[in-house]
């Protein structure tokens, strides 16, 4: 009786620490802003990384449970695990399985949702698209960023240059940028704008890490 008493005793502690340790095992997308779930983009850049409180990642792999999403060789920087991962398609649901790098032992499973990349879009702040704004609101922006429209990827984009286009009275007004930020040259032109005078960003080129430069799509904004 008193063996079995013990054997349960460190069943119930083996079974504790395992469900304690799958507990501590986070994976996410570097690549990715959405927190709730994993997802990754097909034709986009995916960093699966797994760590946790208290565990080795020379000890923490990666395993495919899909044969439409594939893994590269793991990468250990600092406390984490860094893989590659390439889906194939994004008609459904795919596992990742973490496991023992030693006993090959299944750690946790995850659940790992793919969609296609969207293109990368330029906007004036991280509101102003396009469309009717504000004089205020538009002369309060400082910098040209990136974004991709309804989507959680991240990758960053860096925007190189771009041309600004508007009227001053009659007269077309041009003025060519290098960087990403609204020199004093641009606001003047903007804050001189009438009420429905317009302002384009156009010509915007941009580059990401492992990428080549790209040509982004035009900002037309109309002064209200």
């Amino acid at each position: 009786m008193r063996t079995f008493v013990i054997l349960a005793i460190l069943l119930l502690a083996t079974t504790g620490s395992r469900a304690q340790d799958s507990a501590a095992i986070q994976v996410r997308n570097k690549w990715c802003n959405h927190k709730d779930s994993i997802m990754v983009f097909e034709g986009g850049f995916n960093v699966l990384q797994v760590y946790g409180k208290n565990i080795d990642p020379k000890e923490i792999g990666l395993r495919s449970l899909h044969n439409k999403l594939r893994l590269d060789i793991p990468e250990i920087k600092g406390d984490t695990v860094n893989v590659t991962a390439m889906p194939m398609e994004t008609d459904e649901a795919m596992k990742v399985a973490v496991i023992n790098r030693k006993s090959g032992k299944v750690l946790k499973e995850v659940t790992v949702y793919a969609q296609t990349k969207p293109e990368p879009r330029a906007s004036l702040g991280t509101k102003i698209k396009s469309g009717m704004a504000d004089k205020k609101e538009v002369l309060n922006e400082s910098y040209l960023r990136t974004y991709y429209p309804n989507s959680s990827y991240c990758y960053p984009y860096k925007i190189l240059s771009y041309t600004f286009k508007a009227k001053k009275g009659n007269v077309p007004m041009q003025v060519e940028v290098k960087g990403f930020d609204v020199p004093v040259e641009v606001k003047t032109l903007i804050k001189d704008l009438p009420a429905n005078g317009v302002a384009e960003f156009t010509n915007i080129n941009a580059v990401c890490p492992d990428c080549y430069e790209k040509r982004l799509k035009d900002i037309k904004i109309v002064i209200k």
